[in-house]
């Protein structure tokens, strides 16, 4: 939460992107409570780059997409699916929809 704080008012929209990449990859998405913490921060920057914060939430869900179709096809034409892999990918939807809500939360109206 406080680094989304920090990155709210952030006028280098490069850094901030970067660092919105680098709190997702760190969040461990099948825990509610970093689920929890990932989202807050995310709609904190959302606080002065609403803009930048709607484009990568949009990117890491085609970025999670492709990689779950590209997991299933090579592990079920393998034969060796394993069922942990599918929870990797379903708990990050839960940290997006989260994200999505706490921008709504605390972007600028107008």
């Amino acid at each position: 939460m406080c680094f989304g704080i920090t990155l709210s008012e952030m006028p280098a929209s490069t850094l901030v992107v970067d660092y919105l990449q680098a709190i997702f990859d760190n969040t461990n998405h099948s825990s509610v409570i970093q689920q929890t913490s990932c989202a807050e921060a995310v709609g904190y920057v959302a606080q002065s780059h609403v803009d930048i914060v709607l484009t990568k939430l949009e990117n890491v869900m085609k970025d999670d997409e492709a990689k779950m179709l590209n997991a299933f096809s090579i592990f079920r034409d393998a034969l060796m699916w394993n069922p942990s892999m599918e929870d990797e990918f379903v708990s990050m939807r839960p940290t997006l929809l989260l994200c999505y809500g706490y921008v709504a939360l605390n972007c600028p109206l107008g």
